[in-house]
């Protein structure tokens, strides 16, 4: 799309999740205001680091790399398999104590 330049229509676009949301026509501004009200009313600081995060691109990515390796490794742990299983079991998790 960058290359080509060529225009995505709005469902197409939502199906690749490149959107969010798809407003009426007439409708884009409300829904930016809306958006940008529940954004105004979020916590301030978490705000102000997600946006720094978002905007120092090689930080995001080194962000996201850890975050990947980190699940890979939890995924494969007991408490994740303790933790899936009470969830499905509709139970309390029992984890080991910590010692």
């Amino acid at each position: 799309l960058l290359l080509t330049r060529a225009s995505l229509p709005a469902p197409e676009a939502a199906a690749l999740g490149l959107v969010d949301r798809i407003c009426a026509p007439g409708q884009m501004l409300d829904e930016a205001r809306a958006l940008a009200a529940q954004l105004a009313a979020g916590p301030p600081e978490a705000t102000a680091q997600v946006k720094a995060l978002m905007s120092d691109i090689e930080a995001l990515q080194t962000a996201l790399t850890a975050e990947t390796a980190l699940q890979l490794t939890r995924f494969q742990s007991a408490e994740h398999h303790e933790g899936v299983a009470a969830f499905r079991e509709k139970r309390q998790a029992k984890y080991p104590d910590k010692s």
